[in-house]
């Protein structure tokens, strides 16, 4: 599946004020499409979903985990 570089922005800003609880293949799909990535912006935004990934097993929901304020 191909995505557009505006449609990955988007998924990407729409992310980064969400828990995200990927599970390994996905990590390592999300790993080696930042591999092809030529935009520094946007390969280092990867980079940061991956390292801030909640690690969670299948049961648990991380809409829970989010901080209440």
């Amino acid at each position: 599946m191909k995505i557009t570089r505006r449609q990955l922005r988007s998924l990407i800003l729409e992310s980064l004020n969400e828990a995200h609880g990927l599970n390994q293949a996905d990590l390592n799909a999300l790993n080696k499409f930042a591999e092809t990535v030529t935009d520094d912006n946007i390969k280092r935004i990867i980079k940061f979903l991956t390292k801030s990934n909640v690690l969670v097993d299948k049961t648990q929901d991380v809409t829970k985990m989010k901080k209440k304020k």
